[in-house]
């Protein structure tokens, strides 16, 4: 919708034209009116419309001084002027030069119609045109920040380069970047930010760009003037964040650094302190100084905290015995209060002591599901790599809950439902080793410390079949299954699940599916 502004002295001429058409229906707006030259001038510099309609005689101030007046101001209004027969040769030349176009008085509807669809159209132009170098320069700005944010993750990664030549293109890319020193800052929240809802609120000295080292986190780079008044602003500035993004934030302060070469230094410490914040739970600004001294606390306590640690340890282990759940998720969290109030120990730290608590628990329940990769999910949380890779101890703490929560689930099976639990786990064993051919009843009995007799009568119970049938009819499938999907020779079929005497397996296997295992495979194939 285009805004137009009517100058007319006549009233009644001027209401007339407000009220001549549904202007609406042409796509434009009547933004105002004004009653001489000096107000029409005025209201255009305020409302700036794209197009006006005014008389070419007025008191104070004419038509066409008007508009020259606001020509130099609004080059791209767009100006229709009203005369009279006896002033057009006079004002001709002169309209031409200020104005779009003129139209005649008295006012023919069908005249202006057709002027205001010619200026219409030329008012469309202009925006295409606008679009255009709007659209322009948007992509020149576009390469440039692509530009720029590819020297600063070089120089804040400490990537391989000439930095000194990195920081001069940087400068001439972005001349706001030139300061006397510089400092970085990491950014993050619970939820991801969008760079454009903080831009505004921060100096446009400043630079954006998504963190690396954090997900959803954003790096700031502050150009800074060597003063001390600017960093209490600097830090002023960084905690009015949280009330702009409405969501707690954690701001992680890099070191003062004297050059943009420098940046990498100041960078890993901001992701170093940001990281110590979101660890430990905290908001707002943390600084190197928060850092140490949590660190210099920890150093005159860690005696205490061991000697309590030691104690919560074992009396988890009791309750895990005992398996009492809600003691131990009481005992649990008090162990970890015990951490949040020491943040000095470090996240490596108190990673490391979660993982021995967790390996010395997994030792009570006594099979090999607990310390081989994968077989449970409590089995999967030992990876320490996986603990050192969780950021927040809250994060941690539910790791160790829901571990302690299986754990107690399989020695609450192993003992209320001990002769099951032989039996799934000579299944499992079975499973594992069938292309062994040293597997047996005896082979089993061993890894369960049972006799090869209560192991058999065990788990016939259970299952209905004897372990040495459960183990031929499992090989079978496993027969079928390579038989169906791969052209493997009978005898390799056979030494893949553990059957040596090949004339064995083919009675066996004739036995259960009514042919050989060559034809079937020939029958498969043919499908």
């Amino acid at each position: 919708m285009y805004r137009m502004l009517i100058v007319e002295d006549e009233r009644w001429e001027r209401e007339g034209l407000v009220d001549l058409w549904d202007w609406s229906e042409l796509g434009v707006r009547i933004e105002d009116t004004a009653a001489d030259g000096i107000e029409g001038c005025e209201k255009a510099l305020e409302i700036k419309p794209d197009i006006i309609i005014t008389d070419i005689r007025m008191p104070g101030m004419s038509g066409l001084e008007m508009a020259r007046n606001i020509r130099e101001q609004l080059p791209e209004v767009r100006i229709i002027v009203l005369t009279g027969y006896s002033d057009f040769e006079y004002t001709r030349e002169a309209i031409t030069m200020n104005a779009d176009d003129y139209v005649l008085k008295p006012i023919e509807e069908e005249e202006l119609r057709l002027t205001m669809l010619s200026v219409i159209e030329k008012c469309r132009q202009i925006g295409l045109r606008r679009d255009r170098e709007m659209d322009m320069m948007e992509r020149i700005q576009i390469g440039k920040r692509l530009e720029a944010e590819k020297y600063l993750t070089c120089l804040l990664l400490n990537r391989n380069g000439d930095h000194r030549a990195m920081a001069a293109e940087l400068q001439k890319l972005n001349p706001a970047l030139e300061a006397a020193d510089y400092t970085v800052s990491v950014v993050v929240s619970h939820e991801s930010v969008d760079p454009e809802e903080i831009i505004s609120e921060l100096s446009p000295k400043w630079y954006v760009m998504p963190c690396d080292a954090c997900d959803g986190g954003l790096t700031l780079i502050i150009p800074l003037a060597d003063s001390l008044e600017e960093e209490h602003g600097i830090a002023g500035q960084l905690k009015s964040l949280e009330n702009v993004i409405r969501q707690p934030v954690v701001i992680g302060l890099g070191k003062h650094v004297s050059s943009l070469e420098m940046l990498g230094e100041s960078y890993g410490e901001a992701v170093s302190n940001v990281s110590y914040g979101m660890f430990f739970e905290r908001t707002g600004l943390v600084t190197m100084a928060d850092v140490t001294a949590s660190m210099q606390q920890w150093s005159q306590t860690a005696n205490v905290f061991r000697s309590k640690w030691l104690n919560l340890c074992r009396e988890l282990r009791i309750c895990v015995l005992k398996l009492e759940e809600n003691m131990a998720s009481n005992v649990l969290q008090v162990m970890f209060d015990l951490l949040r109030n020491h943040p000095g120990a470090g996240k490596n730290y108190i990673s490391t002591l979660v993982q021995t608590l967790l390996l010395d628990l997994s030792v009570l329940k006594n099979d090999h599901v607990w310390d081989h990769h994968g077989g449970s999910a409590a089995g999967r949380q030992l990876d320490s790599k996986d603990l050192i890779k969780i950021n927040r101890l809250q994060d941690l703490h539910d790791a160790a809950q829901a571990f302690i929560s299986v754990l107690m689930g399989g020695l609450d099976s192993k003992r209320n439902r001990k002769d099951d639990y032989i039996a799934e786990r000579t299944i499992q064993l079975i499973e594992e080793n069938y292309a062994s051919s040293a597997l047996s009843l005896a082979m089993l009995a061993d890894q369960m410390f049972l006799s090869q007799n209560h192991l058999g009568v065990l788990f016939k119970k259970a299952t209905g079949r004897t372990v040495h049938q459960f183990i031929i009819d499992y090989r079978m499938r496993k027969a079928e299954e390579l038989l169906n999907r791969t052209k493997q020779k009978v005898s390799e079929v056979a030494e893949r699940i553990g059957m040596s005497n090949h004339s064995y397996f083919c009675a066996l296997f004739k036995q259960k599916y009514g042919m050989s295992p060559g034809e079937y495979q020939e029958l498969m194939q043919r499908r």
